[in-house]
C-alpha cells in the first residue's frame, strides 16, 4: 500500500514537468526556455490567425513606489503638475 501511495505522490509531483516537456515539444521550444504559463500562451496562439496569433513576452516589470520615490523625469512631471494646479487656484 505504501508503494502505491508513494507512486501516486511521485506522479502528482512529476505531472507538471511532464506536461511542460510535452508543451515545449509541441511548440518547438527548447527545454527551460519558457515558463509553463508562457508555453500555454504559445500553444493557444498557434491556433489563432492574424495578430491574435502573436505572442509577446516583454517581461517588463513596472515597480510602483509607495514611498514617494521617483526617478528624475517622473519627479519633474509631478512638480510641473503641482505647479500648474497651484496656478489654477
Amino acid at each position: 500500500m505504501k508503494k502505491v501511495i508513494f507512486t501516486v505522490i511521485a506522479m502528482g509531483v512529476a505531472a507538471p514537468a511532464l506536461a511542460q516537456t510535452q508543451l515545449e515539444r509541441s511548440v518547438g521550444a527548447a527545454p527551460g526556455q519558457y515558463t509553463l504559463n508562457e508555453l500555454v500562451q504559445l500553444k493557444d496562439a498557434a491556433t489563432r490567425t492574424s495578430n491574435e496569433g502573436r505572442v509577446f513576452f516583454g517581461n517588463e516589470q513596472i515597480n510602483f513606489s509607495a514611498k514617494n520615490q521617483h526617478n528624475g523625469t517622473a519627479r519633474a512631471i509631478f512638480d510641473q503638475l503641482a505647479e500648474e494646479s497651484r496656478d489654477d487656484d
